[in-house]
């Protein structure tokens, strides 16, 4: 190297490293960055695999569609960051915890100040709690608190009444997950000089090693080596499976229901109980329940109500077929019921004696006179893990949609009088899309659309009308047309409960369909027929 290029070389060292100087950010230019650090949260899901990020994504968008539109990102190793249009939807979901993905749990972080994610532990996360095998004396609600928080932080202590504290109390704490999980508390009551130990058990603790005992791996992920080492030693472990909350003994017996008999008996069950069925199925149709609307959900229940007649009334022996049940194994049951106040301690009495007897997997209440900040609590009173509430208007109004674990329900619209939603059985591959109406609001677009004397002032509905309502509306006319032309060409007619059913799916397909919405109403249905007769609408 030439003394000329040991020079210019020389001339390009500089004392002053420019990687440590400080760029400092003006004010006024972070404060739309700051807005949005308020409607984020970042979560990690606690697997030992790595996930998929699509399904991850695409199950995210699903079921907190409820709560608002979330837009979801990848930023690390099975973490992600949620964006949510405002604050409030954020908060929903924050407080609709915990979470899960499959098998794990997702921990969710509110990301404070500047947003740096690389500053986020994830080491807290909510969990619900059984406590069991407690002395009477501590069932009562200022006790349960005190309980509560020897487990953790306490979040939410679900129900004021008396019924579910028999067996065990149950609580949401917010617990430190590097830590192990706690097994038992050992309480000393006041004045009483024995100790009672109380078992802990832990609902949906999907990946837990029991060699360590803390939550996000298995026993063969585990890192500490210590625990590790006496397992391999076959020593027996600290942590057993009892740990875990024990399904219910009505969940189990559904799900064996379904696998009891052979393969082949499972394949090809009797023509006699496919007959028996489907008779249940004619008659539970035919026949309304009084107090609760004319829906996919009452017919359901009715299905079932007649199943148990039939099953009560044969004999045993000749009943009871392995490897088959009376009726397809899609069968859900159902309940819908216009409570008129979900508030009135009757109503409610009422509505839990109903579900204890039907134990229904869906419930639909209408005119609940509810708001959303309530629903949580009597979600929980009535013993439902899932739950969309629709506002009510002031002392009017209001829905409510419940369901149990076994489903996952997916709201796809809503407005003050319906709830359309997708649902699919976790026990089955089966999906399906139900429109449940209130009845009254129904009438109300019912009675709008007879006012008008003729089709020219079906543009007269758009200022009366909201799009989706309109959209009904216009469908609806549809399906009466289309009944009507089937029943002078050809002799079949549909029922009311069928063409509004068939209107409401043939709108929601389109919904589902169209990639752009217009509130112009199509001209080829304001024009009038001179042969026009108006079809029954008494439906």
């Amino acid at each position: 190297m030439s003394t000329v290029e040991i020079s210019q070389l020389c001339e390009r060292l500089s004392i002053v490293d420019e990687d440590e100087m400080v760029h400092e950010i003006a004010e006024e230019d972070i404060q739309d960055g700051a807005e949005d650090v308020d409607k984020c949260l970042v979560g990690r899901v606690l697997s030992g695999k790595k996930v998929n990020r699509d399904a991850f994504k695409g199950l995210i968008e699903q079921i907190w569609s409820p709560f608002g539109q979330v837009e979801v990102e990848l930023v690390g190793e099975n973490t992600f960051m949620f964006y949510f249009i405002n604050k409030e939807d954020r908060n929903r979901v924050w407080l609709r915890g915990p979470w899960h993905f499959g098998n794990s749990l997702i921990v969710l972080e509110k990301p404070e100040g500047s947003g740096n994610i690389s500053k986020l532990g994830f080491n807290r996360a909510d969990i619900w709690v059984q406590i069991h095998d407690i002395p009477i004396m501590c069932m009562n609600r200022r006790t349960t608190r005190w309980l509560a928080e020897q487990i953790g932080e306490v979040v939410e202590i679900p129900s004021e009444s008396r019924e579910c504290w028999g067996k065990y109390i149950r609580v949401k704490v917010k617990i430190d997950i590097t830590k192990p999980l706690k097994q038992w508390l050992k309480l000393k009551l006041g004045k009483f000089e024995e100790v009672t130990m109380v078992g802990l058990k832990y609902e949906r603790l999907s990946e837990f090693c029991f060699t360590c005992g803390r939550i996000g791996h298995g026993n063969k992920e585990c890192l500490d080596e210590e625990a590790r080492k006496l397992a391999l030693e076959g020593l027996p472990m600290k942590f057993r499976s009892w740990l875990k909350a024990t399904i219910s003994e009505k969940s189990q017996y559904r799900s064996n229901s379904q696998t009891f008999g052979s393969s082949s008996e499972r394949v090809s069950p009797t023509k006699k109980t496919s007959k028996k069925w489907k008779k249940a199925a004619r008659e539970g149709q035919q026949r309304q329940i009084t107090g609760k609307i004319a829906s996919p959900l009452s017919r359901m229940l009715n299905v079932s109500k007649a199943i148990r007649k039939n099953s009560k009334g044969s004999n045993s022996s000749n009943s009871t077929i392995k490897g088959s049940s009376l009726g397809p194994p899609g069968v859900m049951i159902g309940l819908s019921w216009n409570v008129r106040g979900l508030g009135n301690p009757r109503t409610f009495i009422a509505l839990s004696r109903l579900l204890k007897t039907h134990s229904p997997e869906l419930v639909f209440l209408s005119k609940t006179k509810l708001n959303d900040r309530k629903t949580d609590k009597f979600r929980n009173l009535l013993g439902y893990s899932g739950c969309f509430c629709v506002d009510s208007n002031g002392n009017s109004g209001g829905l409510m949609l419940l369901w149990k674990d076994s489903l996952m329900v997916t709201i796809l619209s809503f407005s003050s009088g319906h709830i359309d939603a997708r649902i699919c059985h976790a026990l089955f591959s089966c999906k399906n899309v139900i429109s449940i109406w209130y009845g009254s609001y129904f009438g109300n677009l019912l009675d709008k659309f007879k006012s008008l004397p003729t089709m020219d002032n079906l543009q007269g509905l758009a200022d009366q009308l909201s799009l989706d309502d309109l959209g009904l509306v216009c469908m609806i006319m549809w399906a009466v047309w289309e009944n009507r032309n089937s029943m002078l060409n050809y002799g079949k007619a549909r029922d009311s409960a069928q063409i509004l059913n068939f209107a409401s799916d043939l709108l929601e397909e389109y919904r589902n369909s169209r990639l752009a919405c217009s509130t112009r109403v199509p001209s080829s249905l304001a024009i009038s027929s001179p042969d026009w007769i108006a079809p029954p609408l008494d439906f």
